[in-house]
């Protein structure tokens, strides 16, 4: 069988693999380190959790940046890429070790290692701005212009102060107005201490005290210097526009049409940084998953090429032999030659093949390409694993595609992807954002008319303090007698005729409301073409692969007579070069098939990825959970950096018995197998 061969040429058995399961959400922390271990080399890495990321479970709650802990992994080590060993090329694979790794393993570690969520064309080189990190969210919200914190740092308390001092020397033409001097001199001392507030309302808050020393020279002064302290409150409360818990709360205080700042806005946004995110880490996981399909198929192609190979060289030999013999001609050893440099060229392409681009994600989560070959294809994960690019060990595919035909429920489906999509998670926040923004443009079509109260204690004396007698003799003693208060009750009115500005913001809000739900409904329209795109995907690969079996039994069935009637040497010469044109072209029938058989194999197991992708669910298939609420934005992996939220450590499943590949070249599919995507 093709699997054992397979097996056997990489140095182990069948019964001697490790047991993976498909999602493997209970792998232990020994497990992890033996499997990261390095093949020349051997380090730990510890990576810190320095992505601070932070968010809110509800607008309500109280913001604060909590920071996660450090989380260590184990890696190989991979100091720095610019002292990379060379890579390996089809001209240096002497003494390659492999790796074996599963489809979750190459997860975890993509994302233990990935601060920048990696792709495999060139954003990063082009244009790096535009490449998602694990920074996404926590910049967000501590921006100082647009994020949650600056948007409540509006309602802080703020504390002011002011100390001036001042020299007069004037001369003025009329007595009176110089205090009954015309040469005016002055000595003027001005402390000022100011607390100020903002309410969610609106209402503006002060409390100041002001400390005043003035000596002048003016005749008809009671004392030849004196001190004034004043404390005043004051309370400015907008009544119309401006004024309201909803309102300030979305468009933040001080807000002038089409610019919303408030907090809610502003978590709003945080939570669209969370969804970008969220998009970010789905795709990557895709690509890794990606990729490691890719190189499976790799390995599956160069087994199977490989195999046709050898059977061309035994021709070869044989048909070398009779003609020393003098049994065939010349122009048949040339024949079979040929066919087995051919296979030889096939082998080496498979082996090394050519840096075209791989299953690109987008769109849909991307239809299996196959190019590349087994170094090509190994390299490509390595990158988005963050593996070191070039060692001296291949990494070698150890989970396997579980062939079964899955069926789903559409109606579910459906409303599981219009539900779960993170696009239209996205997209129904910027709705609710334009909506909040709406009800806040409207407040502009009223006027601002706000309500004014002061209150104030006076204090008069020769000196700031000391005795309390006779009168007057210090301020601070006639301030706390109480006998000098004032106070100050008005309305301020200013209305815009027309109101021009308010209209035009509200027509502009109603606008972008109508845009954002278009798009929203243009999106869930989208997602339902994606998903049915990916179930007849999914039902062409199967059908293919069932297809593309039978035809390599067919054609497996074709050699193995051929090849039996050689070596039973039957017939003359003339009809033995008959089974040698007829032998050729069934081994070059089986490696097709085989090829194709293995592409069509792979595909479907791509294609039942890709409909977890559209569900919306491809995070959940893979045990990766973003955190959030009270704690910090990061990523977690069943068994990578922790439990997953809400399961106890010691309840866990234990991993599932590995389920195998059927046999190409006889078994077909299992149609009662379990499938991680479903």
């Amino acid at each position: 069988m093709i699997l054992n061969d397979w097996l056997k040429r990489l140095g182990m058995s069948r019964n001697a693999r490790p047991m993976i399961g498909s999602r493997g959400i209970a792998l232990t922390a020994a497990a992890a380190t033996a499997l990261a271990a390095g093949c020349t080399t051997a380090d730990a890495w510890r990576l810190f959790n320095d992505n601070r990321t932070t968010g809110e479970a509800h607008i309500e709650a109280d913001a604060r940046i909590p920071y996660a802990p450090p989380v260590t992994t184990v890696m190989p080590d991979d100091p720095s890429p610019s002292i990379a060993p060379p890579p390996l090329t089809v001209r240096r694979l002497d003494q390659v070790e492999y790796r074996e790794i599963s489809l979750d393993d190459s997860v975890r570690y993509a994302l233990a290692n990935s601060k920048v969520m990696r792709e495999l064309g060139t954003t990063i080189l082009r244009s790096p701005e535009a490449v998602e990190t694990r920074f996404i969210t926590a910049s967000q919200y501590t921006d100082p212009q647009f994020g949650p914190e600056a948007a409540l740092a509006a309602f802080d308390a703020e504390f002011a102060t002011r100390a001036f001092f001042e020299n007069n020397d004037r001369v003025f033409n009329n007595r009176f107005q110089g205090g009954g001097t015309f040469e005016f001199q002055q000595d003027l001392h001005v402390y000022e201490a100011e607390i100020r507030k903002r309410a969610a309302t609106g209402t503006a808050f002060a409390l100041r005290n002001t400390t005043q020393y003035d000596a002048n020279n003016a005749p008809a002064n009671l004392f030849d210097s004196a001190w004034w302290n004043i404390l005043e409150g004051e309370i400015r409360h907008p009544l119309l526009q401006g004024g309201g818990l909803e309102f300030n709360r979305i468009a933040g205080p001080d807000a002038v049409p089409g610019v919303y700042r408030g907090v809610v806005v502003a978590r709003v946004n945080n939570e669209i940084s969370q969804t970008d995110f969220e998009i970010g880490l789905r795709d990557f996981v895709s690509d890794v998953s990606n990729a490691y399909w890719e190189l499976y198929y790799a390995y599956r192609v160069l087994d199977a090429r490989k195999q046709a190979r050898d059977e061309a060289y035994d021709v070869l030999q044989k048909f070398e032999a009779r003609a020393n013999e003098g049994g065939v001609g010349t122009d048949r050893v040339a024949l079979a030659r040929e066919q087995y440099f051919r296979f030889q060229r096939e082998v080496e392409e498979a082996l090394s093949g050519r840096p075209l681009p791989g299953t690109q994600t987008d769109p849909g989560g991307g239809a299996l390409r196959g190019t590349g070959g087994v170094l090509v294809a190994e390299r490509r994960l390595r990158l988005l694993m963050g593996w070191p690019i070039n060692d001296q060990c291949l990494l070698r595919p150890a989970t396997e595609p579980l062939m079964a035909d899955v069926q789903f429920d559409w109606p579910s489906i459906v409303g599981e992807a219009t539900m779960r999509r993170t696009e239209l998670r996205r997209q129904k926040l910027l709705v609710k954002r334009r909506e909040l923004e709406l009800t806040a443009a409207k407040n502009f079509l009223s006027p601002r008319l706000d309500a004014l109260a002061q209150y104030r204690v006076r204090g008069f004396g020769d000196d700031l303090s000391g005795p309390g007698d006779p009168r007057f003799n210090n301020a601070l003693d006639t301030f706390s007698s109480g006998d000098f208060q004032e106070w100050q009750l008005g309305v301020e009115l200013s209305v815009p005729l027309g109101f021009r500005r308010g209209h035009a913001a509200v027509q502009n809000a109603e606008l972008l409301v109508a845009r954002e739900r278009a798009v929203l409904h243009e999106q869930e329209r989208r997602v339902v073409h994606d998903l049915s795109n990916a179930i007849a995907e999914k039902d062409r690969a199967y059908l293919a692969a069932v297809t593309s079996l039978e035809r390599l039994k067919a054609s497996d069935t074709l050699l193995r007579s051929l090849q039996q009637e050689e070596e039973q040497g039957r017939g003359g010469a003339g009809e033995g070069a008959v089974n040698l044109d007829r032998l050729l072209d069934a081994q070059r029938r089986v490696a097709e098939a085989e090829t194709e058989y293995y592409l069509a194999m792979t595909a479907y197991e791509v294609a039942l990825k890709n409909i977890a992708f559209e569900k919306g669910s491809l995070l959940d298939y893979h045990d990766v959970y973003v955190s959030g609420g009270e704690e910090s934005r990061s990523v977690q992996q069943g068994g990578a950096f922790a439990t997953p939220p809400g399961v106890p450590s010691d309840i866990l499943p234990p991993t599932p018995a590995p389920v195998p590949m059927p046999e190409p070249r006889g078994e077909g599919f299992d149609a009662s197998a379990s499938h991680p995507y479903v």
